[in-house]
Formats: structure tokens, sequence, C-alpha cells
């Protein structure tokens, strides 16, 4: 293969959306796809996440991928093999803001380059470096769970958002089912939280009806 087609093969993968959707179990999927037909295949995760293992991606139903857990962007970079095809990364939303130019120098590498990141925090809010990845993506995938509180109420609805349930400052708080949920649009603006309604400015006043 010469230099230009291992170029074509470069590609950024984004899967975003709400917690508990499903992106960790979609990354791992494509990088156990991608090492059956041969590909050499790195994977990574950032030393914030530490929930389940340190040196595994582990999704919340328990499918797991051997991983190597970094601090920073460049130190990711550092530990990519030359011959590496595929990187797999993990919770990009916790990385410093230069991962999407880390990324995209993989990608012009000839590298495919899958992410598993949430696009938004609890207030809604996009979420470190995730759109600049969303906005650089070759393919952009979105994973929603299904709403806590509709299933709780045996209603099937999709996720729109993931809603903090314990009280913490900061936007890096590192939990799972203890600390979030996964709710529809109703759902999250009826949650009892002053936090989250309050971030809402109100709408503007209809302009009156002409004569």
């Amino acid at each position: 293969m010469n230099d230009s087609d291992r170029v074509c093969e470069g590609s950024i993968e984004v899967l975003s959306g709400t917690m508990f959707g499903g992106k960790t179990k979609e990354l791992i999927r494509r990088l156990i796809e991608a090492e059956t037909h041969g590909k050499r295949v790195q994977a990574f995760k950032h030393k914030m996440d530490g929930r389940y293992h340190f040196s595994q991606l582990t999704s919340h139903d328990g499918f797991a991928y051997r991983a190597e857990a970094v601090r920073t962007s460049a130190e990711l970079l550092s530990l990519v093999y030359s011959d590496t095809n595929v990187v797999g990364i993990d919770e990009g939303q916790f990385f410093d803001p230069e991962l999407p130019s880390i990324v995209t120098t993989m990608a012009d590498r000839g590298i495919r380059v899958v992410i598993a990141t949430l696009d938004l925090d609890y207030l809604r809010r996009s979420f470190g470096c995730a759109p600049e990845l969303l906005a650089l993506a070759t393919t952009v995938v979105k994973c929603r769970a299904t709403c806590a509180e509709c299933n709780r109420r045996g209603v099937s609805r999709l996720a729109d958002f993931s809603r903090r349930t314990v009280h913490a400052t900061g936007t890096n708080v590192v939990g799972g089912a203890e600390s979030y949920e996964p709710l529809c649009r109703a759902c999250y603006l009826n949650a009892n939280d002053e936090t989250v309604l309050n971030t809402n400015p109100p709408l503007a006043s209809s302009p009156p009806a002409s004569a």
C-alpha cells in the first residue's frame, strides 16, 4: 500500500449521545471487528475514568477491551505505533482541547479513529471538545438510552439528556447509575432540580397582533 492509499483509509468516527446509550459498547464492537479483519488496533481512555478498570474500556453492561490510560492527548499520540490501523478513544469529553488536533493528525496518517464521547453535560451544555470532534467527524452516530423515568412508568421512550442525580459541583464528576440517569426532554424538564430548570432563559413575548 502506498502513502496515498494509506491516507485515504484515515477517518474519524464519533459515537456521541447520552449516558447509558451504548457508546462504549459500540466502540468495543468496532474495535473487535477491525481486529477480526487483521487490523492492528490500539485503545485509549482518560485516567480520570477509573470506574471499572484502569487498563480496559468497559461498558456499563460489562463488555471490555484492553486499553491504555493516559492523561493528555499528546501522551496518547506518543503511544500510537507507526503500523497501527485503528485507534479507539473512550470518554473523549474528558480530554484536553488538543484532542481534535491529535485526532486529525492520526486520520491524516491514514489511521481510522473511533471516539466515544458525551456531547452534552448534565446541564445540556456542550461538553469539552465534543463540538469540534463532531465537526471533524467523517461519520457520527447518536447513541441514545431509554428514558429512565418513562421506563419506571412502563413507557418506552428514548432519552435526550443525562441528568445528574447527586449533589456535586463541577462538570467532570465521574459516575454511573448511582449518579446519573438518562431522561427524555419532558422528564428532564419535569425533574425537581432548580439548577437545571434555571438554566433556561425566559422566551420573548409574542409581538402584538397587527390591526
